[in-house]
């Protein structure tokens, strides 16, 4: 095999120039085909802010101010929920409400754009998580309608956390007035427990009775309240705008990688053709 030589190699590209020219002009416009074919995609994003309280998660654990700032893993136990709720495949059910994906629908619809269940695909919708910051992306072929959907699903998925995170706090209400009632009826005085809880049961029925509707709120408000803690707090920080050039398909740069594609068999073919004399 002949060692490589540059100079010779660029001799034959250069007196085969016309191979070259010939690769780039066809490159180009087997490229400007290509988008005829395919409609350029444009992906619109969002950023939505959510922070924790840890102070607020230590009071109420009973953690020492010496173990704060709290590891990560034990932040994403807080924060990792709230990302769930934007989930457009999540079956997420918070009483009286539709879910996100539902609501996202017919905010679309009420602006002029239909949505089919073929068009929830983690291309076009898709989060992004980055520490407290969720990136809302969306993709379509139209950047305005491409922003419209990113900031209404932000939105709606904001809208669910809230009302989900009133469910969790009366929850945890809930949760406190329980273990006050068991602690105060936990010896045999009964009137004394009923002085100690603010409590007026007549007979031990009764406190179970109690206990027991007490119990089935509690699992309603935790179900509903999708562990979204009342230590979280919720920003939209930065609405979508129509981007000004597509994320895939971009014209340009498709034709400029055609010529580009074209240029380099161009130049293979140079050193493989005979050179005339």
């Amino acid at each position: 095999m002949n060692d490589l030589a540059p100079r010779e190699m660029l001799n034959r590209a250069l007196s085969l120039w016309w191979l070259l020219a010939g690769g780039i002009i066809l490159g180009g416009i087997l490229g400007w085909i290509f988008t005829r074919f395919h409609r350029p995609v444009y992906e619109a994003m969002a950023i939505y802010r959510v922070q924790l309280d840890q102070q607020m998660i230590a009071d109420r654990k009973h953690i020492p101010a010496d173990q704060l700032p709290l590891e990560f893993s034990v932040q994403d136990v807080y924060l990792a929920p709230a990302a769930y709720v934007f989930d457009l495949n999540a079956s997420i059910t918070i009483p009286d409400r539709p879910n996100t994906r539902t609501q996202l629908i017919a905010a679309a619809r009420a602006e002029g754009i239909e949505l089919t269940d073929a068009d929830f695909t983690s291309a076009n919708f898709n989060v992004d998580r980055r520490g407290t910051d969720l990136l809302i992306m969306v993709q379509s072929t139209d950047p305005v309608k491409a922003a419209r959907l990113a900031n209404l699903w932000v939105n709606a998925a904001d809208a669910d956390l809230r009302a989900a995170q009133t469910h969790y706090t009366h929850f945890l209400n809930l949760q406190t007035q329980r273990d006050a009632i068991q602690k105060c009826f936990a010896g045999p005085d009964f009137p004394q427990a009923n002085a100690c809880a603010g409590t007026a049961f007549a007979s031990q029925a009764g406190l179970e009775s109690y206990q027991s509707n007490l119990d089935q709120q509690i699992q309603s408000e935790l179900a509903a309240g999708e562990s979204i803690d009342p230590a979280l707090s919720f920003s939209f920080t930065q609405p979508a705008q129509p981007p000004s050039m597509a994320f895939l398909y971009n014209t340009a740069l498709v034709i400029l990688a055609g010529g580009l594609i074209g240029f380099l068999l161009g130049l293979l073919g140079s050193q493989v053709l005979p050179v005339r004399r």
